[in-house]
């Protein structure tokens, strides 16, 4: 909420970038709609970068460092994989090809 109420965007933008990054999600796992989901992904991403490059800064809240001490994580960028209950399932550290992404995301689901 910090970020968004600092960009000026409200509830609405919080709400709006939400909705824009959960549909482009699931379109990722639809074979037929991936270049889409992409699409709406790296849609998304040039301006969140530039909002941090000029109005936010890179780290905002003083939270990196207390995300990576909660949790454990080595280096960045880091996946965490929480259930229903806020649990961690499974944690992954530093880059993953796009496969071995799926594969990480399919061993969790099974």
């Amino acid at each position: 909420m910090h970020v968004f109420t600092q960009l000026g965007a409200g509830p609405y933008g919080r709400i709006g970038s939400g909705v824009i990054e959960l549909i482009a999600s699931v379109l990722l796992f639809l074979p037929n709609w991936v270049r889409l989901g992409a699409g709406r992904a790296l849609g998304t991403m040039p301006g969140a970068i530039l909002s941090h490059l000029t109005l936010l800064g890179i780290e905002v809240g003083g939270d990196g460092p207390m995300l990576m001490q909660k949790y454990g994580l080595p280096s960045f960028p880091a996946f965490l994989f929480i259930d229903g209950n806020g649990n961690v399932v499974k944690q992954a550290g530093g880059y993953h090809n796009p496969n071995a992404l799926l594969t990480l995301g399919k061993q969790i689901i099974n």
